[in-house]
């Protein structure tokens, strides 16, 4: 699994105060979607899977889940894939 962000600001201050438990499911979940894009090969995490991540883990898991993640409220908040791959 490989790591190439251009955009690395964006993802420190979204997960600003979140547990490690958290960032370890999110990169979990950003290698499985960069390993749907790229079946063949080592995954190449890009800002456009952490993206797609975040919003699965901050949105679609509910309050629950940025709960047992150890997410706050402001994690995330700035979910826009603007200038995202």
């Amino acid at each position: 699994m490989n790591l190439r962000l251009k955009h690395p600001e964006r993802l420190i201050t979204r997960t600003e105060g979140v547990s490690a438990a958290f960032i370890r499911e999110l990169l979990r979940k950003a290698a499985l979607f960069a390993a749907e894009h790229q079946p063949t090969r080592t995954p190449l995490i890009k800002d456009a899977h952490i993206d797609e991540a975040m919003q699965e883990l901050l949105f679609a898991g509910g309050n629950l889940t940025r709960k047992l993640l150890g997410a706050g409220i402001d994690a995330g908040q700035s979910t826009g894939s603007a200038g995202s791959d």
